[in-house]
Formats: structure tokens, C-alpha cells, sequence
């Protein structure tokens, strides 16, 4: 995975938990069973920690060996035009 996979392991695991709480926070009844605030509209805040999950774990998934994706390989660019 390298070095450059590990962020986006934190972030995915970040978002995933985000996303859990969200959507136990917006649903009355799991809000009332475990006790925590019930806050509704957060189901918008599902929506994006489900897409910064889907984000992170595609980006882990093409860059694996043989990587296929780069973040920040454009610093070289100027190299491939020759």
C-alpha cells in the first residue's frame, strides 16, 4: 500500500464512523434506544460520508500493486512531454 494509502485508511475509517453516527443520530427510534440526541436532517451528512468512504476506498483499491493512480504525480509531468 505504501506510505501515501495510510491517510486515506484513517480518513475511510473516519468517514465510516461518521457516517454510522449520522444515521443513528437522524433515525428516532436507534436515537432514543442508545440515548444519544436525536438531530433530524442529518441524513445529508450520510450522503457524504458515504461518498468520502467510497472516495477513499477506490483510491486504495487502484493504487495497490501495480499502482495505477498517483496523488500528486503531476510534479513530473514536465518529463513526460519531452
Amino acid at each position: 500500500m505504501g506510505w501515501m494509502g495510510w491517510p486515506r485508511v484513517v480518513s475511510a475509517i473516519i468517514a465510516g464512523t461518521l457516517a454510522v453516527f449520522a444515521y443513528v443520530s437522524s433515525n428516532t427510534i436507534a436515537a432514543n434506544y442508545l440515548g444519544i440526541l436525536h438531530l433530524p436532517g442529518t441524513q445529508e451528512l450520510v450522503v457524504y460520508a458515504g461518498c468520502l468512504l467510497g472516495a477513499c476506498l477506490g483510491f486504495l483499491w487502484y493504487n495497490s500493486f501495480p499502482a495505477s493512480v498517483f496523488m500528486g504525480g503531476y510534479r513530473f509531468r514536465w518529463r513526460w512531454v519531452g
